[in-house]
């Protein structure tokens, strides 16, 4: 008998206790020979332990940057079809049923970007698994184990990846970072590419959800899990609370810096909470594009003045805006609560840092990053640079639109932003559905 690891072995029973919903074997049909495989030594045995249906999940108790009713709105009322046969997958593979092939989200070394272009690459990377009926693991060490801060929304999950996955496999590891990946997502037939791959190993930080949505060899697929009466705008916030729920210290960091039970409750009747990000590509520490010029600076701010006087004319029932300050400059943030003080400004207190482009030793530890995208995904209104890490945290909370300021021409509110090609300062130039705030 052989057993990925006696630490999933435990966790795929453990899962059994919680559960008492009867488990269906399912047949697979044959895969073709492959044509140039790359197998992994040590053929170990197949051991498929029969498991039960995953547990339910009760969104109310779980989702922690939205709400249950606000999920089922932009996700659908079959929500639960979405993930079920993919839980049946992934409980397979965590008991060491080799039959099940996997896709795994790699990124072990420098390269793969910030959050945003992290979680753009895993976004793909797991609707990839989603479509092809196959396991998700995420492989994540640089520069700190992402299974600190993130993990499945259902406990009873775990895609923390282990070597023992690929032994004896046919494996294929692709590499596509700010790059396009060899075979085309939007046209190609997946089956064609994966039919030979027991374990597709992805490093990328590439979005391509959009395309894989309007792939017509994946069109019944689509069908079958309800995912073609979804907005594709919706997707990722639908996907993200799904795959990257964050963990109990994560929880309990944001509970001690919000005072809120949860990042969506930061803001309630009498409260609101504008989240303003400010990149402007400078620090001391790395180097990064110049995104905000700092005279431009003040013009965050202003709009955030603005969108507060729109919050209060349309909600009569608040009596106190608070404004969550996330920034690349150390200098911006200490201007900023000197300004408008400590009880306006809230922060999260460490020193800033980019996962990617700060010394490993220095961004050993994500949880400041991991907090500030959180909180903005629970805040009413978002005042943002175009970044990923921003945009991603509103469509975390299913964010209509965010405003952008520009150095001429006020605030812009844009909806449907593209996750590709951001553009430096002024940002978005001609955004669909804008309005001025």
């Amino acid at each position: 008998m052989h057993v990925l690891s006696r630490a999933v072995f435990a966790s795929a029973v453990a899962a059994t206790i919680l559960i008492s919903l009867t488990y269906t074997y399912h047949e697979f049909s044959t895969w073709p020979p492959l044509t140039s495989p790359q197998t992994y030594a040590t053929s170990p045995q197949i051991y498929v332990l029969q498991l039960p249906d995953p547990l339910p999940i009760d969104l109310g108790n779980l989702l922690f940057t939205t709400n249950a009713s606000t999920y089922a709105a932009h996700c659908g009322d079959g929500w639960r079809k979405v993930f079920r046969r993919f839980e049946s997958q992934q409980l397979r593979a965590l008991s060491g049923d080799l039959t099940v092939q996997a896709v795994v989200w790699r990124c072990t070394h420098s390269g793969c970007g910030g959050l945003g272009d992290r979680m753009r690459g895993l976004l793909t990377s797991f609707a990839i698994a989603l479509l092809t009926d196959r396991a998700f693991f995420v492989d994540h060490s640089f520069p700190a184990e992402l299974s600190d801060s993130f993990t499945f929304l259902n406990p009873g999950m775990d895609w923390t990846y282990q070597e023992e996955l690929t032994l004896g496999r046919r494996v294929s590891e692709v590499t596509f970072l700010n790059s396009q990946p060899t075979w085309d997502y939007q046209h190609d037939d997946p089956d064609v590419h994966l039919r030979d791959v027991d374990v597709l190993i992805q490093s990328t930080n590439e979005y391509l959800v959009h395309r894989l949505l309007v792939n017509p060899f994946l069109a019944t697929k689509i069908r079958e899990l309800g995912l073609d009466t979804i907005p594709s705008s919706n997707v990722p916030g639908c996907f993200l609370n799904y795959i990257l729920h964050p963990t109990p210290a994560i929880r309990r960091t944001i509970r001690k810096i919000t005072g809120a039970p949860t990042a969506a409750a930061t803001s309630n009747n009498d409260t609101a909470l504008i989240g303003i990000q400010i990149r402007t590509g400078s620090s001391a520490s790395w180097t990064d594009p110049k995104r905000v010029p700092r005279q431009a600076v003040k013009d965050f701010f202003r709009c955030a003045q603005a969108v507060e006087r729109e919050l209060l004319a349309k909600r009569p029932s608040l009596r106190y805006v608070r404004w969550f300050l996330t920034s690349d400059s150390e200098e911006i943030v200490q201007q900023a609560v000197a300004k408008y003080g400590a009880d306006k400004i809230l922060t999260v207190p460490g020193p800033i840092v980019h996962i990617d482009l700060t010394s490993a030793q220095e961004a050993h530890d994500l949880t400041k990053t991991v907090v500030d995208h959180l909180i903005l995904a629970g805040a009413d209104k978002l005042v943002i640079s175009r970044s990923g890490f921003s945009e991603l945290a509103g469509k975390r909370a299913f964010k209509p639109a965010f405003v952008y300021p520009f150095p001429v021409g006020g605030c812009v509110e844009g909806n449907e932003v593209p996750f590709q090609n951001f553009k430096s300062w002024p940002g978005l130039k001609n955004p669909p559905q804008q309005q001025r705030v």
